[in-house]
């Protein structure tokens, strides 16, 4: 389809109405008033589905909420880790005990599971941290960023499941609609080449383009200015 999601929308409702207008010839081939009703109604319903930038938005929206506790749960395990090489020296059993390595190139799961760990192992120090400031308000932070980005994905993971239902949706949708316009427009066609070069145009669905879509706005503007 050569159209974009707009244009193809103007055009299915010009290909309506001129449908509705020749209903009674169009039954001579089997195109019934059932067939115009389950026209426009898949029309509205793909006018009604939001488009992929919606969606993409949306799922961008989760992967910026994911991404803001990440830093955060990144800073607050860098300034145990400083805290801790404070307290315990950074060769240590005590510090090596927390594996910090190179936590900011963590996957985010991985992460998740690492920042468990440390607030975990740190609880078990708290009276030998005290002096380094390490405190369980700080710890129970910790947990609450950890607890939420793990959702945080579980969100993403739903926004990316629902943004590929609504393409299929779309997809198949717009797939259905093409089939019938394009069946009413060679129809159309064959029934008026002969005797009304106006409504032969209305069935014509490429031909140029632009100057097709150039034309249906127009119309539209000429409508808009009459109400």
């Amino acid at each position: 389809m050569k159209f974009t999601h707009s244009e193809f929308l103007q055009v299915c409702d010009s290909v309506y109405g001129a449908l509705n207008r020749d209903i009674a010839v169009f039954s001579d081939y089997g195109i019934q008033a059932t067939f115009s009703e389950s026209y426009k109604t898949k029309i509205d319903t793909l006018r009604e589905i939001m488009p992929d930038e919606y969606w993409e938005g949306q799922q961008m929206l989760k992967t910026s909420a994911k991404d803001i506790l990440r830093r955060s749960i990144e800073r607050q395990i860098g300034d145990l880790r400083f805290r801790m090489k404070l307290a315990f020296g950074d060769n240590s059993p005590e510090y090596r005990h927390f594996k910090f390595g190179k936590f900011t190139s963590f996957t985010d799961a991985e992460l998740i599971s690492h920042a468990k760990r440390v607030a975990s192992a740190a609880r078990g120090m708290l009276d030998k941290l005290a002096n380094r400031g390490v405190t369980e308000e700080e710890l129970t932070a910790l947990d609450i960023d950890r607890k939420g980005m793990d959702q945080s994905i579980d969100d993403l993971t739903e926004a990316k499941r629902t943004r590929q239902a609504m393409t299929m949706e779309r997809s198949m949708l717009l797939g259905e609609l093409y089939r019938m316009v394009t069946e009413v427009c060679e129809i159309g066609k064959h029934v008026w080449k002969e005797d009304n070069e106006a409504k032969y145009k209305e069935y014509v669905l490429y031909g140029s383009r632009s100057k097709k879509v150039e034309e249906l706005t127009e119309d539209k503007q000429d409508e808009d200015s009459k109400e």
